[in-house]
């Protein structure tokens, strides 16, 4: 991803709904969050915030790599689907 790119996303993404998503093995998971930061602009880096000890933790930190898929309004039933359960509790995709 190139630097304009990259800030032409972060431009647009002012706040709002994501779902960070991962893969362990043969299964993948998401996460609702409702923010992401932006970190460096050279290497292009994010910031999430997730409570430490849960399984949306646990799983983000396992998978070493993640996705931020950041939903359209007319989304929210994903992010709904992906925020049942307790907090920080990761669904099956």
């Amino acid at each position: 991803m190139n630097a304009e790119f990259f800030k032409e996303i972060m431009r647009r993404y002012p706040t709002g709904i994501t779902i960070a998503s991962c893969r362990l093995g043969d299964l993948n998971y998401g996460v609702t969050m409702n923010s992401f930061i932006s970190i460096s602009l050279n290497p292009p880096l994010i910031g999430v915030f997730v409570t430490k000890g849960t399984t949306a933790s646990k799983y983000l930190t396992e998978s070493k790599r993640f996705v931020i898929n950041i939903l359209a309004e007319d989304q929210e039933y994903l992010a709904v689907r992906f925020s049942s359960g307790d907090s920080g509790l990761l669904c099956k995709l």
